[in-house]
């Protein structure tokens, strides 16, 4: 496990999605886009009560990939930190 790397153009991105506007963005492979998505989505479900989120993916195995991103920078926060899953 490393850290998160802030790129300029993920922090370009990420600056864009506080505004809290749609955002299409295509993309090549290995730019910590997915991460950066990742993170973000383990942010808006801490922080922002009924936070609707939607991430779409070329494929049901890269939707499931991105899924796991997300619950595997949850897991490896504090555990006081972490979401309550049922």
């Amino acid at each position: 496990m490393i850290p998160l790397e802030l790129w300029p153009h993920t922090v370009d991105i990420a600056t864009t999605w506080q505004t809290g506007e749609s955002h299409i963005e295509g993309k090549a492979r290995q730019l910590g886009y997915s991460w950066q998505l990742a993170a973000y989505d383990d942010w808006l479900m801490h922080f922002r009560k009924n936070a609707r989120i939607l991430s779409i993916s070329i494929g049901e195995r890269e939707s499931k990939e991105l899924l796991g991103k997300v619950r595997f920078i949850d897991d490896h926060l504090p555990a006081w930190m972490q979401l309550q899953r049922y």
